[in-house]
């Protein structure tokens, strides 16, 4: 008979299984899919009553097909809890509240770049969303001469409203998916807004509003009793007290991430395992006093379960400081399963507690495999199980951490290849001084800092001084060991990322095979795989990538050897930009250096990631329009651009003349390629003026590839240059409903008038035009068509 055990662990194999099936479709299929797969489900409930099949195998089918069922149905209303394009264009005023920690930040004006002014990002929930057709969730941008808000403040807001969708390109971050995850229905920027008096709200509303309240403020008074520390360790306590990370510069994340150190950046069962210990030593402490006060109670439970009790609501409490994020929800699940067998005095097989645990967060939440934290915190606890079940360890505690800290590291590598294609060489030291660090003084310092913060603040400095130090001082030592040790970034390309995944799988588990074993250290061979260079184009002469980068322009050009990337994306010049984010992982991505930079003018939405650039790709040579810098070289038909280095490709600069004067977008750095005979012109914001000097100057130019000038203005793409030119693809790099309206009506009319496909990334994503070798015509490819998910709409929108 199979025992209880293995019932719950085929039921959560099964659970998850059917959630991952779902979760990798295209697209969804039909509602009546989710009706059969509730009636298959019914028919093998009927073959486990009548023990038609082994019982295993009709668990795992049952809650597989109920777990389908149940996540095409979430995943509907989340859709369905999305604005469509009906609402782009109009402004709505709303009431409603702010439904997260809101992050204000200052901001320059990219017009004025010597003013700045305040910017805000919150979540906000309409008060009467159902009757004004709205979603339940709003992600607002406030951008200029925002207030200091606190979450829970009632707003009235005049908001212009777009459907969730976001910047897609072949590889890096899913805003959509990370949208669908949160369940947030629109997208909106404020017109103009004001504070406005509290209004009745659900009582489920009433307790979230209360919470985050609570954790906002909170966060402001250690924020303010360590005004002298650090702005790093100042992010890092808000992130370690109430899982706000937002205060948390890229660099700083970055750095956690390479050391393989950033799980600790996240409150998770190490944190609310050690809470829940010290509530549990307190109840011990409180039993003599509170069997003097309720005796018949104390003697009735017993010591061990009422210790329990302090334990418990330590860990509750400090998950909803952790606003009941996917790693506390696990922790706080395991945690109830553990003291509810204590409670009973029976005893919990670690399997048990993991698989029920798992099983409850994916029911509670369908959607969470969607998370990279899921995947880390259950593999890690999964192998701490493993390794520890059922041994009676005789090696010494310093010997066990280190052997524990290995085997997760190493399991965690195949998972750290998939989610992040990276493989962070220093994750052994780093968290031998990190993890012990953060559980037994950074943690315990900080929630005696939460108590006293309101009671003695003199105290509170003085704890968060000497937390900010060890912060100050770990963040010194992750900095030293990724120079000594740095990560290995993979640039997965020709081999998918699955099979590296697996290869790195197999190595693990010939690794974590028994002692005496003569294949266990053939895993090494395994391991090669991951630290070979792949290259993205192979067979490729020429691949033309024009990144997804919203309303803004950046396009790599890839040869066999080296990249050259033509215009930086949007940015505000002082590193906010989309450098770390878009265009470093598509350039890591090729597995090659970019060794020329060349930027069109200095418009921000071209050249908004120089600052950037320059500290991550020093080495590279830059082709800058006026006003040059000293490590750049002027951009004009006078200055050869060295690249590429061979006989197939040849580059010209067809504008400026060193002569004319600076003139903004009429000054862009125009580039013609030409390989195997096909032409390619990238055209910056060029307007008409200039389009007619250059079909003045190259009488005879043509453009199998055009980029379309200026995002297709109407002060550009006259129509004698598109006929001159008459390009079989125009490409065109514009944001989804852009408040500058463009591509305008009337260009868009005239490239399909003369019978061009234009291709927009706010409908394609990004766009890639691939030159195989001559007689061959051009393979175009697109971010949108290679990446359909359930998440998406109109999968199909770029023709």
């Amino acid at each position: 008979m199979i025992s209880n055990q293995h019932i719950v662990s085929c039921i959560t194999l099964g659970y998850l299984a059917g959630i991952l099936v779902v979760l990798n479709l295209p697209r969804l299929p039909p509602p009546s899919t989710d009706l059969l797969l509730l009636a298959l489900a019914g028919l093998v409930f009927l073959a486990i009553i009548r023990k038609w099949l082994a019982m295993p195998i009709l668990l795992l089918l049952f809650s597989g097909l109920l777990a389908a069922s149940f996540t095409l149905n979430k995943a509907r209303d989340i859709r369905a809890d999305q604005v469509g394009n009906s609402i782009v264009g109009k402004i709505i005023t709303v009431d409603g509240w702010v439904s997260s920690l809101p992050v204000v930040r200052a901001s320059v004006i990219p017009s004025k770049q010597a003013e700045t002014t305040q910017d805000a990002r919150f979540l906000f929930q309409p008060l009467d969303y159902a009757n004004l057709g709205l979603p339940k969730t709003l992600r607002i941008s406030w951008y200029k001469n925002a207030p200091n808000l606190m979450a829970g403040d009632f707003l009235r807001l005049s908001l212009r409203l777009k459907p969730p969708r976001g910047r897609l390109n072949f590889t890096g971050f899913d805003f959509e998916r990370w949208l669908f995850r949160q369940q947030i229905g629109a997208l909106g920027s404020v017109a103009s807004g004001q504070l406005i008096q509290p209004q009745q709200l659900s009582m489920q509303a009433k307790i979230k509003r209360a919470s985050l309240k609570w954790r906002h403020q909170l966060a402001q008074k250690l924020t303010t009793a360590g005004a002298d520390n650090s702005a790093n360790a100042n992010a890092l306590i808000r992130a370690l007290a109430i899982a706000d990370r937002s205060g948390i510069e890229p660099e700083l994340r970055d750095l956690f991430a390479r050391s393989g150190t950033a799980h600790l950046l996240a409150i998770s069962g190490l944190h609310i395992g050690l809470v829940a210990s010290f509530g549990f030593m307190l109840g011990n402490l409180l039993f003599p006093l509170l069997a003097r006060i309720l005796p018949q109670l104390t003697e009735r439970l017993g010591k061990r379960r009422l210790a329990l009790v302090p334990g418990m609501l330590f860990a509750l409490s400090y998950a909803t400081l952790a606003g009941w994020s996917l790693p506390t929800q696990r922790a706080v699940i395991m945690l109830l399963v553990i003291t509810l067998g204590l409670s009973l005095r029976r005893k919990i097989n670690p399997w048990a507690g993991w698989s029920l645990a798992l099983l409850l967060v994916l029911m509670l939440d369908p959607m969470a495999p969607l998370d990279a934290g899921f995947w880390l915190s259950f593999t890690a606890v999964a192998c701490l199980i493993l390794m520890l079940s059922g041994r009676q360890s005789r090696a010494k505690p310093w010997r066990s951490m280190l052997r524990a800290q290995w085997v997760v590291v190493l399991a965690l590598l195949p998972l750290t290849v998939l989610l992040f294609a990276r493989i962070p060489m220093a994750s052994l030291f780093s968290n031998l001084l990190a993890i012990p660090l953060t559980g037994f003084l950074l943690v315990p310092l900080i929630m005696l800092a939460i108590v006293l913060v309101g009671l003695v603040p003199s105290v509170t400095g003085l704890i968060l001084a000497i937390v900010a130090w060890l912060l100050d001082f770990l963040e010194s030592f992750l900095t030293y060991l990724d120079r000594l040790i740095p990560a290995v970034e993979m640039p997965l390309a020709n081999i998918p990322t699955y099979a590296l995944a697996i290869m790195a799988t197999l190595a693990v588990l010939m690794l974590l095979l028994p002692r005496g074993l003569p294949v266990r250290w053939q895993g090494l061979v395994w391991l090669l795989p991951l630290f070979l260079p792949f290259y993205s184009s192979a067979g490729n002469a020429l691949r033309v990538e024009m990144l997804d980068v919203g309303q803004g322009l950046a396009v790599l050009l890839e040869t066999a050897d080296e990249v050259l990337l033509y215009d930086s994306g949007p940015g505000d010049g002082a590193g906010r930009d989309l450098v770390a984010t878009v265009l470093q992982p598509a350039i890591a991505k090729t597995g090659k250096p970019l060794t020329t930079i060349v930027i069109s003018h200095a418009d921000n939405d071209h050249a908004g990631g120089l600052h950037s650039l320059r500290s991550i790709y020093p080495q590279a040579n830059y082709f800058l329009n006026r006003p040059v810098r000293d490590y750049a070289q002027l951009c004009n038909t006078k200055q050869a651009i060295a690249w590429p280095e061979n006989n197939e490709i040849k580059l010209a600069v067809l504008h400026p003349n060193p002569e004319l004067p600076y003139l903004g977008n009429d000054s862009s750095c125009v580039l013609a390629l030409e390989v195997f005979g096909q032409q390619i012109l990238l055209t910056g914001d060029i307007g008409q003026t200039i389009e007619q000097r250059i079909l003045r100057l190259h009488p005879d130019l043509r453009a199998d590839i055009l980029l379309v000038p200026h995002h297709g203005s109407r002060s550009s793409s006259a129509a004698e240059f598109i006929i001159q030119l008459d390009p079989q693809f125009a490409l065109l790099s514009t944001g989804f409903a852009n408040r500058f309206k463009l591509p305008a009506e009337q260009v868009v009319n005239r490239y399909i008038n003369h019978g061009i496909s234009l291709l927009n990334t706010s409908q394609c994503g990004a766009v890639r035009v691939d030159f195989r070798r001559r007689g061959v015509a051009p393979q175009l490819s697109f971010a949108r068509d290679q990446r359909r998910a359930i998440w998406r709409k109109n999968n199909n929108d770029c023709w």
